[in-house]
């Protein structure tokens, strides 16, 4: 058979079929085709591309100079070339509404890939960079551009271990942490981050350790220091104070008699420094928690207690 040729295939029912006018053309469900293939309702696939008849298509892979028509919905797969306006003669085959696809815009609900060339998409509210903050001291937060809002965490400083010679030298307790979602109209250009310090240790004299420092973002939210631990009570926790989430730090830990001094208190985001043995140095707790006590057992001299770690503030940027 060299070729195939028909004038009117109907559907069993009688009506549709196919068309065949006297140039060729062929019609699928319409006896007036306006191209060598005209399909008036359904879909034609091939292979994993759908190329529907009222003018939404799928395609796995794109790759074209020119585009013409609407171009909206769902973005899958790869879309190379230049696209130029629509003309008039879109609507000719199928292709509904007024052609929209300019030089180089792409209207879609859905984008694939890193999006890094894209421009005019709507922002998503996505967690896209973090700043830390855990040196002691007054910082300058600056707000990006785009931005949304911050989730900020605030705690403050750990307070520092005691060194006594009785057997009783307490860990520092923790700072606290307040934990605060803030939207971008209630943010400034700048806000400026104070870092709470460590609370001292105790060196050359028996005594308790020095308080932690308070940390806040702006005047947003804040975070108390931990106590400093003492020869009878141990230092307690800071505590958090205008965040949506309010932590109080653990406290020091009392010393266990002659063969161990108290560990500093646990913060939100480390465990205490380690109380010491007689005659040792208390280990330094880290990022808020309470340094470890120390004691020189018998009369011996002490070496040193622990320090508090310095306060920590993180903001989250979310665009």
């Amino acid at each position: 058979m060299s070729d195939i040729r028909f004038n009117r295939w109907l559907h069993q029912s009688g009506t549709g079929g196919i068309y065949q006018d006297s140039s060729g053309n062929i019609g699928i469900g319409t006896s007036v085709p306006r191209s060598a293939l005209d399909v008036q309702s359904g879909f034609i696939s091939v292979g994993e591309n759908v190329l529907s008849a009222s003018g939404v298509s799928t395609f796995t892979t794109v790759n074209a100079t020119t585009f013409t028509g609407n171009l909206t919905g769902n973005v899958t797969g790869n879309l190379t070339g230049t696209a130029s306006t629509a003309t008039a003669a879109a609507t000719a085959y199928g292709l509904s509404g007024t052609p929209n696809l300019n030089v180089g815009v792409v209207t879609a609900t859905t984008y694939y890939g890193s999006g890094a060339n894209l421009t005019g998409v709507a922002p998503d509210g996505a967690l896209r960079s973090v700043q830390y903050f855990t040196t002691s001291g007054t910082h300058t937060w600056t707000r990006p551009a785009g931005l949304q809002r911050v989730r900020v965490y605030v705690t403050g400083g750990g307070g520092g271990g005691a060194l006594e010679n009785t057997n009783t030298a307490s860990g520092g307790g923790a700072g606290g942490t307040a934990i605060e979602l803030i939207e971008v109209a209630s943010l400034g250009s700048t806000e400026t981050v104070t870092v709470g310090a460590s609370g001292a240790d105790r060196s050359g004299s028996y005594g308790p350790g020095s308080n932690g420092g308070t940390s806040s973002f702006g005047s947003h939210c804040s975070a108390t220091g931990g106590g400093g631990g003492t020869n009878s009570y141990t230092g307690g926790g800071g505590i958090g104070s205008n965040g949506d989430f309010n932590i109080r730090g653990g406290p020091g830990h009392y010393s266990w008699g002659s063969s161990r001094s108290g560990n500093g208190g646990n913060s939100f985001w480390a465990g205490g420094g380690q109380g010491a043995g007689p005659n040792q140095a208390g280990t330094n707790g880290t990022f808020g928690s309470g340094g470890g006590g120390s004691t020189g057992s018998g009369g011996g001299a002490a070496l040193i207690s622990g320090a508090g770690g310095a306060g920590v503030v993180v903001v989250e940027e979310y665009f």
